[in-house]
């Protein structure tokens, strides 16, 4: 089971990706929470149960199904992001989900097919912070929330 975070407020981001991950960053910036996403439904669900009364605002990336090679990375990814959809909505959780090209271009962090743009990217925002292929995304997103909110984007 992850541990509890006290602290309320924070900013979410989901990557829902096949290695997707789940962050959460304070109204200032600073990494709470940076996480692999918990395996099976089960487990999701039950994180965003632990965590939701500390959730103020998620942004999910917007599921690309165009941008996958294979049938089943796409049912996979499909079923994935619905379920966070879904799980974010039965929890009351306020969201938005983003294409990655509106964060990326926003953060300038176009990667091209390149993760470690994104790694390189949020490894110099969050210094102190050990970051992974597998949570930079997920970080980023938050940044993205963080910074934009409450403004108007082509989602």
């Amino acid at each position: 089971m992850p541990r509890t975070v006290a602290v309320k407020n924070l900013i979410c981001g989901i990557d829902p990706g096949k290695s997707g991950a789940i962050s959460f960053l304070d109204e200032k910036g600073k990494v709470v929470l940076a996480t692999k996403m918990p395996e099976g439904e089960k487990a999701i669900a039950a994180f965003f149960r632990l965590h939701r009364s500390s959730i103020d605002y998620a942004v999910i990336e917007k599921l690309q199904p165009f941008l996958l090679t294979s049938k089943v990375s796409m049912f996979k990814l499909g079923t994935n992001y619905g379920m966070l959809l879904g799980i974010l909505a039965a929890y009351g959780i306020r969201y938005a989900a983003i294409r990655p090209v509106v964060w990326m271009t926003a953060l300038s962090c176009r990667t091209g097919g390149d993760k470690n743009v994104t790694k390189t990217k949020a490894q110099a925002r969050w210094k102190k912070t050990k970051v992974t292929h597998a949570i930079a995304d997920s970080l980023l997103i938050a940044e993205f929330a963080r910074k934009f909110r409450g403004k108007t984007f082509e989602v």
